[in-house]
């Protein structure tokens, strides 16, 4: 059925990733044999020994040539503990990204564990041209998912970038305006003071022509009334003088 098809190919896809996962182990670690590459000698040895531990289990003529320790093994397994000491603290890691490997590590790899590499590829049946391509496509899906991821980041920021330097430029539009209106209405402020002023010039200008006029008109009076009083002292001075004259 179509569901078990899918659980095949999702077991085989498992599988060819547990065969790719181990094969880059061993390509790093420098061959089967130093499974654990920072212990001494004698530990390893004792926790990983294939051809010795497993050789009783075959029989001579069955035993795999990747289970055969030869005394070029193990000058290879002391050379590479040699070289483990010297870079000890360096790590290795299947991305390439963050692994970290001397000249000295790769030539020892170069020269020590191609063999073993190619036994062991042979062995469990892995089509290096196929690995190769299947490595390559997934690190180029990687890198366009990686680019687009990037070239959205670029939009998704230029158009922050664009809507802020629009709210900006609004801000300011919106700020000159309003500067604007505040330079008219203190125009318009100053033009009714001026105005304010002209009419209180006019009104106190009014003011003191009226006080003139009052002025005069006082002084006016004042100089009618003297000239009644002078009349009036001369006429009863007149009158006295005729009646005296009229008296027998």
């Amino acid at each position: 059925t179509i569901f078990q098809d899918k659980v095949d190919a999702d077991h085989k896809e498992e599988e060819k990733k547990k065969k790719l996962d181990e094969l880059m182990r061993l390509i790093l670690v420098g061959g089967e044999h130093k499974k654990e590459p920072f212990l001494n000698k004698k530990s390893r040895r004792m926790t990983w020994a294939p051809g010795r531990a497993s050789a009783s289990l075959y029989s001579p003529i069955s035993i795999p040539p990747a289970m055969i320790r030869s005394k070029e093994d193990e000058q290879i397994e002391e050379e590479e503990e040699t070289s483990n000491n010297d870079s000890e603290g360096k790590i290795l890691s299947i991305d390439s990204a963050c692994t970290e490997v001397t000249n000295d590590t790769w030539e020892e790899i170069k020269h020590h564990g191609v063999k073993t590499v190619e036994i062991i590829m042979i062995h469990v049946g892995v089509n290096t041209d196929d690995l190769e391509n299947e490595t390559m496509t997934t690190m180029n899906e990687k890198m366009k998912k990686m680019e687009e991821a990037k070239k959205e980041i670029e939009n998704e920021r230029n158009e922050l970038e664009i809507k802020s330097l629009e709210d900006m430029e609004n801000r300011m539009r919106s700020c000159q305006m309003e500067e604007e209106r505040l330079l008219e209405e203190r125009r318009r402020m100053d033009e009714e003071k001026a105005r304010l002023k002209l009419k209180e010039d006019a009104l106190t200008a009014k003011e003191e022509m009226i006080e003139k006029k009052e002025r005069k008109i006082i002084h006016e009076k004042i100089m009618v009334e003297g000239r009644v009083r002078n009349i009036s002292r001369i006429n009863r001075y007149c009158l006295s003088y005729l009646c005296k004259m009229q008296k027998p």
